[in-house]
């Protein structure tokens, strides 16, 4: 009798352990998911990506059938040194180019910069820009058919700045546009927090590796389970976003309207971390197949 009551309760002990271990073990898995959603977030909206982001966005649907767009194409068509027509095609692709799409992406890291400064004033100045258009004379050949001289670069400027009153892109302006406080942009686009998030979902899993030190190939599905999830969640919503921006609030709806790219890099990074997801929990089967194997050679 007290042989069985003593196996009772080693049973009871080990059904406790191991709903505990469990319990613990989906905590980390928690988490791992809420840490690695931050973390993905933080890199969608990292600044580098806006070069990414201008070259995956629909500018041509965008700017489609609107005043500026007339506005923009009569402008440039009336420069004097200008020898070719030119479409709103030719200037969304002029602006899609890599050497546009990468200085664009310089000019949103130095509005970070200041805004990290706490310079809210900041605005983008003719003198930047005659600057930049210099460096993009081939693009500019390109697109006006034209060799431009000092002089016809002084045009351009002051002819993107007729366009979009570089006084008006200052920090606090924008900011103001989209209803985003500074504290929270700095928040987001600080490369600190990303790598602050990075580091906590590498110490978890270090953490959740611990706790399974007895079995090391666990790691791979408690990380890969997370991984994988976390990955389906933003392909999701990336897929949601493309297809119904109007289910978003009226600030994101209209960031995503002018940052269709945003949909691309959502939906990039989703499928990258689902892979890596898939192939950590592959890599648990695998393992555990040979450790069954393993044992049963051992027992034969």
């Amino acid at each position: 009798m007290k042989m069985i009551l003593k196996v009772n309760r080693n049973n009871m002990k080990q059904k406790s352990v191991f709903i505990t271990r469990t319990l613990i073990s989906a905590v980390l898995c928690i988490f791992l998911f809420l840490l690695l959603c931050i973390f993905i977030t933080l890199l969608i909206f990292r600044v580098g990506n806006t070069a990414v982001i201008v070259r995956n966005t629909d500018i041509k649907e965008i700017l489609d059938d609107t005043e500026i767009a007339y506005y923009m194409e009569s402008q440039l068509n009336g420069l004097p040194f200008n020898n070719s027509y030119i479409t709103l095609d030719e200037i969304v692709d002029f602006i899609k180019s890599d050497a546009v799409s990468n200085k664009l992406g310089e000019v949103a890291q130095r509005y970070v910069e200041e805004l990290s400064a706490g310079n809210l004033d900041y605005h983008i100045t003719t003198g930047e820009v005659f600057i930049i258009s210099q460096n993009l004379a081939p693009e500019l050949y390109e697109l006006f058919g034209h060799n431009m001289t000092e002089d016809d670069f002084g045009r351009f400027v002051r002819v993107l700045d007729d366009i979009l009153d570089f006084r008006s892109l200052s920090i606090s302006g924008m900011l103001e546009d989209f209803g985003v406080s500074a504290t929270t942009s700095r928040l987001i686009l600080s490369p600190h927090l990303v790598w602050a998030a990075g580091v906590l979902w590498i110490l978890c899993l270090l953490f959740t590796g611990l706790f399974h030190k007895e079995n090391l190939s666990r790691i791979f599905l408690f990380a890969g389970i997370p991984v994988l999830l976390s990955g389906l969640m933003f392909v999701t919503s990336g897929v949601v976003i493309g297809s119904y921006p109007e289910l978003l609030s009226d600030t994101i709806y209209r960031f995503t309207g002018l940052a269709g790219g945003l949909v691309y890099l959502i939906i990039r990074y989703g499928i990258g971390f689902s892979a890596a997801g898939a192939l950590s929990i592959v890599i648990y089967f695998i393992t555990r197949l040979y450790r069954q194997k393993y044992k049963s050679m051992l027992k034969s």
